[in-house]
Parts: structure tokens; C-alpha cells; sequence
């Protein structure tokens, strides 16, 4: 049984094999939508799939060259319904549902 010291010692290199393939993981997806009409990503998700979304913002937003926001979907459903039309939304789900 792999203890919590196990995968905080695999985290880097996991990390850097993201980094040597982001090619292939993010660029050749994302280059086959037409990303010129929006203007901003909003981003769906809650627990751990928010804390990947959050960790993955940076990278994202550099490399769509826009804002990337991140949102818990209950809060936007009921309070934040005001998204724009140039708004990219997607969303995350551990589970899939």
C-alpha cells in the first residue's frame, strides 16, 4: 500500500511528463476548435476536479492568450448566470456526471 509520502515523491515527475507532452495532451486538441470567437474560458468545477482546474489556469491562459476563470457550478447557477456569448464554458468532473 503506497503511503501519502509516495505520491508527494511521484508528483514531479508526473508534472514533468505533462510538460514534455503538452503538444500532444493540450495544443493539438485545443488547435481543432475555432477559439477566435471567445474572448474568455469559465471553467466548472468543485473539490478535487476545482483544485486541478485552478492548478491548470496559468498554463491554460498562456497558451490560449485569455482569461481563464474558475467557478463552483451551484454558486454560477444560482447567483453568476450572467456569462456572455464569447464565453468558452466547460467543466470537470471526476466522475463524470
Amino acid at each position: 500500500m503506497k503511503s501519502i509520502n509516495d505520491y508527494v515523491h511521484l508528483e514531479p515527475k508526473l508534472y514533468q511528463q505533462v510538460l514534455d507532452n503538452v503538444e500532444k495532451l493540450f495544443l493539438k486538441p485545443l488547435n481543432q476548435w475555432d477559439l477566435s470567437k471567445f474572448k474568455r474560458v469559465m471553467i466548472y468545477a468543485t473539490g478535487s476536479s476545482s483544485n486541478a482546474a485552478f492548478g491548470a489556469l496559468p498554463l491554460m491562459s498562456k497558451i490560449l492568450g485569455m482569461p481563464i476563470q474558475v467557478e463552483e457550478p451551484s454558486i454560477s447557477e444560482n447567483y453568476l448566470m450572467n456569462i456572455e456569448n464569447d464565453t468558452l464554458c466547460l467543466a470537470i468532473s471526476r466522475r463524470g456526471a
